[in-house]
């Protein structure tokens, strides 16, 4: 069998296992942790032996990271997905998207990871790792909203370690020097911290919150990448901002409030 092929009935297998957990968790809501923590125990090991991760392999490493995150936050997410018809399509999207990333992350060799930004604006990783923050940032707000034993340290003790972790792979996977990270990515986690606990009295929703809260992550991973790879410029400002200030008018103007 080509290595091609392998490469895909692998993706595919982490695949159906978070595809089966999710519909699952769908048809028996009431044993919800039990079916997250059996799909971890599937996935995780799957993940490390079907990405070679070693004590050495950094790079492997983080494609693991990256994947078991989206993954996290995909599961989070299906909680507070409503209607029969919308857990489907989203389980259906979570799907494909799990299995394009895993497709692209098997099989890789180190030097096409760490070089895998290169000559694009956004590859399929940084996609990944932002609608990652998007699903975590609903998430998150959606356990602090409708449970009350909820408390807001944990909330923000949850986004900061998150986002350190997304700010880090964000600059890593675009071949930012790793010496050269480490100070922004603790920055730039404390404002996304600041926003998040004035965004927590915020009479808005889950999805308000959490798209609001996307957008300064957008900006700060966006903004500090180019930053830090020297392509700053006025026009990328711009760009940024636009895109930033449409997203919030369109969540101020739309969005459900509560006094």
């Amino acid at each position: 069998m080509k290595t091609g092929t392998q490469n895909k009935i692998k993706a595919l297998i982490v695949s159906l296992i978070l595809f089966l957990g999710m519909e699952m968790m769908i048809s028996f809501p009431e044993l919800i942790t039990q079916i997250a923590v059996g799909v971890a125990v599937l996935i995780i090991p799957l993940t490390v032996i079907f990405l070679k991760v070693g004590i050495r392999s950094f790079a492997r490493a983080s494609c693991a990271l990256t994947s078991l995150l989206f993954v996290g936050a995909a599961m989070l997410d299906l909680i507070f997905v409503e209607g029969f018809f919308f857990k489907q399509a989203y389980v259906i999207f979570v799907f494909a998207c799990y299995f394009l990333l895993m497709g692209k992350f098997i099989g890789l060799k180190v030097l096409q990871i760490q070089h895998m930004a290169e000559d694009q604006q956004y590859s399929i990783v940084d996609f990944t790792l932002l609608a990652t923050a998007f699903l975590y940032y609903v998430g998150f707000f959606g356990l602090f909203l409708y449970f009350q034993s909820f408390p807001l340290w944990l909330l923000l003790g949850l986004v900061f370690v998150t986002n350190f972790f997304l700010f880090f792979l964000f600059f890593y996977f675009n071949d930012i020097w790793l010496k050269k990270i480490w100070l922004y990515v603790f920055v730039l986690t404390f404002i996304v911290l600041e926003v998040t606990w004035a965004l927590s009295y915020w009479p808005n929703g889950l999805l308000g919150r959490g798209i609001v809260l996307f957008c300064a992550y957008f900006l700060l991973s966006g903004l500090g990448k180019h930053y830090l790879k020297e392509s700053f410029s006025p026009k990328v400002l711009r760009g940024y901002l636009m895109v930033g200030v449409i997203v919030l008018a369109l969540v101020l103007s739309t969005g459900q409030w509560t006094y």
